[in-house]
C-alpha cells in the first residue's frame, strides 16, 4: 500500500429513515437561512472519532483494531438542530455513546480518548452565522425518528473547493442480537 498522509475519521453509518428526517430539517433551515450551504445527503454521517492526518501505517493499524471490536447494537435518535458559531449547522443525535466508547477503547494508546462526545450530524455550513440566523436554526424541529445502526466505517476525507469527498476505507457490520 502506498505511503502518505490520510485525513481520517470513524463514523456510524446513518440509516435511511434517519437521513429522511435530517433532509426534512435541512430543507426547512435552507428556506429560513439562505446563507447556509447544505451538506449533500451522500456526505451525511455521525462522526464517532476524528483521527486527523494519519500515516498509511496508522490507517492500517486503525483498520485492524476496529475489525477486532464487538460492536454493540445501537439505535440512534434524532434530536434538536443547532449551530456551532460561526459556521457549522447540526442536528443532535443520541444513542451512539456505547459505539464511541468502543472506538476509544480500540484505539487506546494511539489516540487520546474523547474528552466530551456530542453526537451530531453536520447538516450545513455558512461563512458566518448571525444571532438571528442561529435562532432560526435552533427553532427547527426534526422528525422524531429512532433507527438502528447497521455499520460503522473507517473513512478518509479529502478536502476540495467544492466540499469534502469521503471514501470508505473499511466497513464493520453490527450483527443484531438473536432473541431466545
Amino acid at each position: 500500500m502506498p505511503t502518505g498522509r490520510h485525513r481520517c475519521f470513524v463514523s456510524a453509518d446513518l440509516p435511511d429513515d434517519l437521513k429522511v428526517a435530517i433532509l426534512a430539517a435541512q430543507r426547512t433551515i435552507g428556506q429560513r437561512v439562505k446563507s447556509v450551504r447544505l451538506t449533500r445527503v451522500s456526505n451525511l454521517h455521525l462522526t464517532l472519532k476524528f483521527l486527523g492526518e494519519i500515516s498509511t501505517e496508522q490507517m492500517d493499524t486503525v483498520g485492524v483494531r476496529l475489525g477486532d471490536v464487538e460492536w454493540p447494537e445501537a439505535t440512534l435518535q434524532i434530536g434538536c438542530t443547532g449551530a456551532f458559531a460561526p459556521r457549522i449547522v447540526w442536528v443532535s443525535i443520541s444513542g451512539a455513546e456505547a459505539l464511541q466508547r468502543r472506538v476509544d477503547a480500540a484505539l487506546s494508546g494511539i489516540f487520546e480518548p474523547e474528552a466530551r462526545f456530542m453526537g451530531h450530524v453536520t447538516i450545513g455550513r455558512a461563512r458566518r452565522l448571525t444571532r438571528p440566523s442561529i435562532e432560526a436554526i435552533e427553532d427547527v424541529l426534526a422528525l422524531p425518528i429512532d433507527a438502528p445502526i447497521a455499520s460503522v466505517s473507517l473513512m478518509e476525507s479529502t478536502l476540495s473547493p467544492t466540499g469534502p469527498k469521503y471514501r470508505v476505507i473499511r466497513r464493520y457490520g453490527i450483527a443484531p442480537t438473536e432473541l431466545h
